[in-house]
């Protein structure tokens, strides 16, 4: 699994998940829009690691047509609580995140939701 953070995370976390779980980060690429965040991470097979709640609209960026897209919609969204939960998000995930391919997924503080392709038929 590649990640690909949107510019709205972190920076701290390129190198927090790199070094923790060993799998190749990007971060977002100065101002670009959403199509274009979208197609890059497509592009690279990235899994596209998000604030912006714009990639849960399944009818315009489909389960299944990506390598995945992870939201995180969080009420507390200071630094410390973004990183704390990605970090915590993707212990959960790490040595599996073949599960997490071609889904999309919202995370909140306490629980997550995957949406499968199959979800979007």
């Amino acid at each position: 699994m590649k990640f690909f953070l949107d510019a709205n995370l972190p920076n701290n976390l390129v190198d927090l998940i790199r070094k923790k779980f060993g799998v190749p980060v990007r971060k977002v690429p100065g101002v670009l829009s959403d199509e274009q965040i979208y197609a890059k991470a497509k592009r690279q097979d990235r899994c596209l690691l998000s604030l912006d709640t714009d990639f849960l609209n399944i009818l315009k960026y489909p389960p299944g047509h990506h390598s995945g897209i992870i939201v995180f919609r969080l009420k507390d969204q200071s630094r410390e609580n973004v990183c704390s939960v990605v970090i915590h998000f993707c212990d959960m995930f790490k040595g599996r995140w073949h599960l997490l391919k071609g889904n999309t997924v919202v995370v909140r503080e306490t629980r997550f939701r995957i949406y499968t392709p199959s979800q979007n038929s």
